[in-house]
């Protein structure tokens, strides 16, 4: 059953996850996202119903200047992890889509 509000877009940026009240961390991959939630690619050890912090690293930037959400893991699956925000990000999916839109007609220019 889908549970996603708004439209999935496709997504190619680093991360940084963290679950709460743990010291486990993990890089991944941002693949897609909507303004309810997303999905990562991460070998972070986890299960559903976990809360999870994720950093998004812009490119060519350091990590710690990348937004950071907070989330609830509701899939797993071998290639990595559906998150649940826990609030709705409308001007975060925005901003994203934009940049990527912006970064393939440079890509396709050169």
């Amino acid at each position: 059953m889908e549970h996603r509000l708004g439209s999935r877009h496709v997504a190619d940026a680093d991360v940084y996850l963290r679950t709460w009240g743990s010291t486990v961390s993990a890089r991944g991959r941002l693949r897609d996202l909507s303004v309810s939630g997303a999905f990562i690619s991460t070998l972070l050890p986890c299960r559903p119903l976990l809360h999870v912090t994720v950093q998004i690293v812009p490119e060519g930037r350091p990590r710690r200047s990348g937004p950071m959400l907070e989330g609830q893991i509701v899939r797993v699956t071998e290639d990595g992890i559906g998150i649940e925000w826990a609030e709705l990000q409308p001007e975060l999916v925005a901003q994203l889509v934009l940049i990527q839109h912006a970064d393939a007609r440079i890509r396709a220019n050169m």
